[in-house]
C-alpha cells in the first residue's frame, strides 16, 4: 500500500477490499488484519461521507468474517443521507449488512436493514440496487417460511438479472430450494449444481456452501454418502482454511450425516467438535441451531435415542426462535423417529402427523409425502389434505411442465432449459407444447404472459411430483 500513502481514503478502501472474506484464499485472521489497518486510516479521514462509506463497508466485511464486534459498528450506521450519493451509499451498506444478518440467522436484523435499503433504493430509483434487495428479501422470506409468491419472485429476478451472474445465480438458488422442498429432485439438483459450479468459477466461495449442502442432502436421500462427501469436500476445505464457521450452517450437518451414513463416526464427531469451537463467542442463531442438529445426529448414530430426541427438540426450538420453520419441522420429524425408536410409538406418530400437516401447509409437498409414507409404515392413518388423485392433472400443468414454463418466463431457450433441467431437447419441446395446449396459446411469449397472469405457479401448492 506504499503507493497510496498520499491518499488515506483510497488506501483504506483497498485495505477494506482485502478484508472481504472472498477477496483471497487467506484465513479470516489475515482479512481481519487488513480491516483493522483500514479502521486506523479511517479515523484520519476528514470527510464524513468518506468515513461513513469506509465504516459501513468494514462492518459488512466483519459480518462476513463472523466477527462478533461487527454488530457494534452496525448499530451506529445512519439510515439516511444528505445527498443522493450518500443515500445510495447507505442503501448499499444496509443491503450488505442484511446479507450478513441472513448468514448469521439474525432475521429481525436482516428485515430491518433490508427495509432501510429498499426505502432508499426506491427513493433514488436505483433499479439494480432494488433487485439486490429484493433477492435478499426473497431469501429472508424463504428462511422465515413466507413462501407464497417466491416462485414468481425468483423467476422475475432471474429474468431481470441475466447479465449479473451473482444475482442471477441467487435467483436460481431460490428456485432450487422450492423445487427440492416440493419433491422435484431432478430439477433441484440441476439448479443447485449450476449455482455451485458457477459460484466456484466466479470465486464466490461463500455462495458454494448452501448449494453443496443441498446437493449432499439430495444424494443422501438415495443413500449415496460417497457423492455427498465428494460434493462437500471443497466447500468444507474452504471453511476450515478460512476459519469462518458461520458460513457452515447448512454444510456441516449435511457433511456429518454423510460421514455417519458412510459409517465414519470418528470423522463426524471430529467435525462436530470443530464446528462447536468455530462458533464460540458468536451470537449466530442459525449456525448454533445447526450445531444442535449435529449433536442430535451424533446421538442418534450412537444409538442413544432418548438423548437424540431431546437434542432434536432443542434444535427445533432453536430454529423456531429465529424463526426458521421449515428446518424446525425437519428437526421435529427426526425427533419423532427418535421417539419411536425408543418405543414411544404413539407420541412419535402424533408428532410425525403434526409435521406432515405443517409441511404440507408450508408448501414442502415432497417432504410431506416422505412423512406420509413413514406414517403409513408405522400403521398410522394419513389424512387426505387435498382432493383428487395425484396421477392425472387434466388441464392443469404438471410439476414438470411448471418447471419448463418457469424457465420460459425467465427467458431461457429450449437448449438452456434442457441443460438446467437435465432433460432431452425432445422432452422439453414435448412438455412446452403440452403447456401451450393447456393454456390455449401458440407462442412462447404468449405462454409466458398467460402463465404469469393466470398465476399457474400457484398450482405447485396443490401438486407433488408423481412417484
Amino acid at each position: 500500500m506504499t503507493n497510496l500513502d498520499h491518499d488515506p481514503v483510497e488506501a483504506a478502501r483497498a485495505m477494506t477490499y482485502l478484508g472481504w472474506a472472498y477477496a483471497g484464499p487467506w484465513p479470516a485472521s489475515t482479512h481481519r488484519r487488513w480491516l483493522d489497518r483500514a479502521a486506523e486510516l479511517t479515523a484520519e479521514v476528514d470527510s464524513p461521507a468518506e468515513r461513513l462509506n469506509l465504516a459501513g463497508n468494514r462492518a459488512a466485511a466483519l459480518l462476513m468474517l463472523g466477527a462478533e464486534e461487527a454488530w457494534d459498528v452496525v448499530a451506529d450506521l445512519p439510515i439516511d443521507g444528505a445527498t443522493s450519493a450518500e443515500r445510495l451509499d447507505v442503501a448499499r451498506i444496509h443491503t450488505n449488512v442484511g446479507t450478513g444478518a441472513l448468514i448469521w440467522g439474525r432475521y429481525a436484523d436482516a428485515d430491518k436493514h433490508l427495509a432501510v435499503a429498499m426505502r432508499l433504493a426506491e427513493a433514488e430509483q436505483a433499479s439494480r440496487l432494488r433487485h439486490n434487495v429484493r433477492l435478499e428479501q426473497g431469501n429472508l422470506a424463504w428462511f422465515t417460511g413466507r413462501w407464497e409468491g417466491l416462485a414468481e419472485t425468483s423467476a422475475a429476478l432471474a429474468d431481470a438479472d441475466r447479465d449479473r451472474p451473482a444475482l442471477y445465480l441467487g435467483s436460481i438458488r431460490l428456485a432450487a430450494r422450492l423445487a427440492a422442498a416440493a419433491g422435484r429432485r431432478r430439477a433441484a439438483m440441476e439448479q443447485f449444481r449450476l449455482v455451485l459450479e458457477e459460484s466456484a468459477r466466479l470465486g464466490a466461495a461463500d455462495d458454494t456452501m448452501e448449494a453443496a449442502a443441498a446437493l449432499a442432502r439430495l444424494w443422501l436421500t438415495e443413500g449415496n454418502s460417497g457423492r455427498a462427501l465428494q460434493i462437500t469436500n471443497e466447500p468444507m476445505d474452504t471453511v476450515r482454511r478460512k476459519g469462518i464457521w458461520v458460513w457452515a450452517t447448512d454444510l456441516v450437518p449435511a457433511r456429518i450425516e454423510a460421514h455417519l451414513v458412510a459409517g465414519d463416526l470418528r470423522a463426524a464427531t471430529r467435525l462436530g467438535d470443530q464446528f462447536a469451537r468455530g462458533l464460540r463467542g458468536r451470537t449466530a442463531p442459525a449456525p448454533r441451531a445447526a450445531l444442535a442438529v449435529c449433536r442430535a445426529l451424533l446421538a442418534a448414530a450412537a444409538g442413544d435415542h432418548a438423548r437424540a430426541a431431546r437434542a432434536y427438540d432443542r434444535a427445533a426450538r432453536a430454529w423456531d426462535a429465529l424463526p426458521r420453520p421449515y428446518d424446525a419441522m425437519l428437526a421435529r420429524e427426526r425427533q419423532a423417529e427418535a421417539l419411536m425408536a425408543q418405543g414411544h410409538v404413539e407420541r412419535g406418530r402424533e408428532l410425525l402427523a403434526a409435521q406432515y400437516e405443517r409441511l404440507f401447509g408450508l408448501g414442502a409437498r415432497g417432504d410431506a409425502d416422505r412423512v406420509a409414507q413413514r406414517l403409513r409404515e408405522h400403521g398410522a392413518e394419513v389424512p387426505r389434505l387435498w382432493r383428487g388423485g395425484r396421477r392425472g392433472y387434466g388441464d392443469r400443468l404438471s410439476p414438470r411442465e411448471l418447471d419448463v414454463v418457469r424457465l420460459v418466463v425467465a427467458g431461457k431457450t429450449n437448449r438452456e432449459i434442457s441443460r438446467i433441467l437435465a432433460k432431452s431437447p425432445a422432452t422439453v419441446d414435448q412438455q412446452l407444447r403440452a403447456a401451450m395446449r393447456k393454456l390455449k396459446v401458440s407462442t412462447r411469449t404468449a405462454l409466458a404472459v398467460k402463465a404469469v397472469e393466470a398465476g399457474v405457479f400457484a398450482e405447485e401448492d396443490s401438486l407433488s411430483d408423481p412417484s
